[in-house]
């Protein structure tokens, strides 16, 4: 696979010499001392001065050239490269210069030190700039008529005469045109090398392409559909809105059931290809998963027109799918959300969840009117019809709750899958026990009706995450929340390195949401610098959904920013969300955690199996590490291990537990290795 010589080429070549110059200028400084101590030593002090000089205005052209290099953005100008290309011919003069002033002297030792010298450039010239033919036969063009003078100095100086270093010189035309077919060699398969990168890529996209597309459906999925819609919201029109509609399938489960799940993927496949169709050009469609689909639609003009296209999606449910000699027949509750300021009204909440979260609670509402007995028909969110959304009491009762500490962290073990010993930990917000009914709860509240009465569940003995990190969010209390459970992180890290415990790396589990809003930066700063050794051990772990709306950027930002720090960083949930692999590829993960759902589907689903390895391989390619989250069987953990995943965690080795138990733990595992 030849490069075409181009200035395009030219200017490239000129950014990777520059890269090689900078990578390899100690190391050439340090070997020519060498020689040019050789040459004193051999009585040619003179030259060697000269020499020295020499050298010192070509290295330190060399780095003023370096010290120009643009961004990788910018091409590099012409005269820029033409500036690296000529200092490299002439230096690669410079440098064999010694050669010549060895090769002159009496003493048969100093001559074959000076032909070892020439030919070590030569090694060096060709196994480096190989791939850059300018640069490449810039250098060996001048270096191989330095070959010819070096034989003739040596030849000049032999007081046996000229005659006897015609064998020599037959030997260096012999390892020039060696040489030569060497650098052809590698040349060649430096190509092949570059092909098979190219179809590596292929393979990676194809793979990235399943990550972000459900297999059965050809449509996008949850992650990729978010992805999408926060393009449509930044794109649309003036005076027009973008409709999200969410679709939950009502009687799939009894075509599973009744008729084998080939009928129901039949099904499924069928109701995607409607959906794309309804779509267009400009739409999005989508499996979120099960039986849930999405749809968006940019330049909707009116809310009559939004309820218009949703009525014929209804119809569209309901049309039968044929299945060898049998009609299927099926229905889907819609509910639909309309773009506008209002959707983005809610402090702090992203634009995105929040219009999805609308057409879910409008979708809930059309299915139990379907349940009650009502024609299905879709719903559009209206706030005057739902229930109003939290209470500044909520957010004062929250603000305690963080202040006060009655939300901490709990510690679910991550261990080695071979022999179960601990490896760390993955902190785990808890709100315990909040007096009086949890925030967000609407009083009276009709049941039957998910999403109408808030975002919090009944008051427990402890609220999991997923229960109060939504108001997290929407009150834009993710920075108190981060510096509250970090602080309690680390003093409880310390704690056991204290107790002499080794925790191992301790991922710290924050709503991604105080990536992007978190203004205290200073504080975090300071908290990090107060606990320099549980610092050492902390893991900043990040979902996928934190880089699919607008924010994205903030939080890259704030991520690159906790590296710097020493912190370092997961990638929560891969396998199911389709995290982008422009994201693995631009932000330094150090672990990569496989979600639940993908590691529950091992076995029974050969794709699951596909993915794993793959994402596996990746991580371990990026140099992060693997582990699964969820792990709730033997057979899962045997399966992880034999596709290359060393690291788990999940229901099969404990559940989330306060710091005592998780202290307990290690201590009877350092007994055991003490006994052992």
């Amino acid at each position: 696979m030849a490069t075409p010589l181009t200035l395009d080429t030219f200017r490239h070549e000129a950014r990777l010499a520059m890269r090689i110059t900078n990578r390899d200028r100690w190391r050439r400084l340090a070997t020519v001392t060498l020689a040019l101590g050789l040459c004193w030593y051999a009585g040619a002090g003179g030259a060697a001065l000269l020499i020295a000089a020499l050298l010192a205005l070509s290295e330190a052209s060399g780095y003023a050239a370096t010290r120009l290099e643009p961004p990788p953005d910018r091409d590099v100008p012409l005269p820029l490269a033409l500036w690296v290309w000529a200092n490299h011919a002439t230096g690669t003069v410079v440098y064999l210069l010694p050669a010549l002033a060895l090769a002159a002297r009496p003493e048969s030792q100093f001559m074959l030190a000076g032909f070892m010298w020439l030919f070590g450039c030569y090694v060096y010239i060709a196994n480096n700039y190989v791939v850059l033919p300018f640069h490449n036969w810039g250098q060996m063009v001048p270096a191989f008529l330095m070959g010819p003078l070096a034989v003739a100095a040596a030849a000049g100086a032999d007081p046996a005469g000229p005659w006897g270093w015609l064998p020599m010189a037959g030997l260096f035309v012999l390892y020039a045109a060696n040489t030569v077919e060497t650098m052809s060699a590698q040349k060649e398969f430096h190509g092949e090398l570059t092909q098979a990168r190219a179809e590596a890529r292929a393979r990676l996209g194809a793979l990235e392409h399943l990550a972000r597309h459900d297999p059965l459906t050809g449509l996008l999925n949850r992650q990729a559909f978010d992805e999408g819609l926060a393009r449509l919201l930044l794109d649309r029109r003036a005076g027009r809105a973008v409709a999200v509609m969410l679709v939950d399938l009502d009687g799939f489960k009894p075509i599973n059931d009744t008729y084998s799940h080939a009928a129901g993927d039949a099904v499924l496949a069928a109701l995607g290809a409607r959906l794309t169709a309804l779509a267009g050009e400009d739409g999005l469609a989508a499996r979120l998963g099960g039986d849930e689909f999405a749809l968006a639609l940019p330049g909707v003009p009116s809310r009559e027109a939004a309820l218009e296209v949703a009525t014929r999606l209804v119809r569209e449910m309901e049309r039968p799918v044929p299945h060898g000699a049998t009609a299927l027949r099926l229905g889907g509750s819609v509910g639909v959300a309309l773009s506008g300021p209002r959707t983005a009204g809610a402090v702090g909440a992203p634009e995105v969840p929040a219009l999805c979260a609308e057409a879910d609670r409008a979708m809930y509402r059309a299915k139990a009117a379907a349940r009650a007995g009502s024609e299905r028909r879709p719903v559009l969110f209206d706030p005057a019809d739902f229930p109003p959304r939290p209470t500044a009491e909520d957010r004062r009762r929250l603000q305690a709750a963080i202040a006060g500490r009655a939300i901490a962290p709990r510690y679910e073990p991550v261990v080695l899958l071979a022999t179960g010993e601990v490896a760390g930990f993955e902190a785990r917000s808890r709100w315990g026990a909040p007096p009086g009914p949890p925030p967000g709860t609407t009083p009276g509240a009709p049941p039957g009706a998910p999403g109408d009465a808030g975002a919090l569940p009944p008051a427990a003995e402890e609220l999991p995450p997923e229960a109060f990190l939504p108001l997290v969010a929407e009150f834009g209390l993710g920075a108190d929340l981060l510096l509250s459970v970090a602080r309690q992180v680390m003093e409880d890290i310390d704690a056991l390195l204290d107790a002499g415990l080794d925790p191992g790396r301790v991922s710290l589990d924050i709503p991604e949401v105080s990536l992007a809003t978190h203004s205290g930066r200073q504080d975090f700063d300071r908290l990090l610098a107060a606990h320099p050794r549980a610092r050492a051990h902390l893991v900043f772990e990040v979902g996928e959904a934190a880089f699919a709306d607008r924010s994205g950027g903030r939080v890259r930002d704030a991520l690159l920013r906790l590296c710097a720090a020493g912190l370092r960083v997961a990638l929560d949930g891969v396998g199911t969300g389709g995290a982008s692999f422009d994201h693995l590829r631009r932000l330094p993960f150090d672990e990569i955690k496989l979600s639940p759902a993908l590691v529950a589907d091992l076995g029974p689903d050969p794709s699951a199996e596909v993915l794993v390895t793959g994402l596996v391989s990746i991580a371990q390619g990026l140099g992060a590490r693997p582990v699964a989250e969820g792990v709730a069987t033997e057979a899962q953990r045997r399966h992880l291990l034999r596709l290359g995943c060393r690291l788990g965690q999940g229901p099969l080795f404990g559940a989330a537990s306060p710091l005592g138990e998780a202290r307990a733990r290690l201590q009877a595992q350092d007994r055991s290795r003490r006994l052992a």
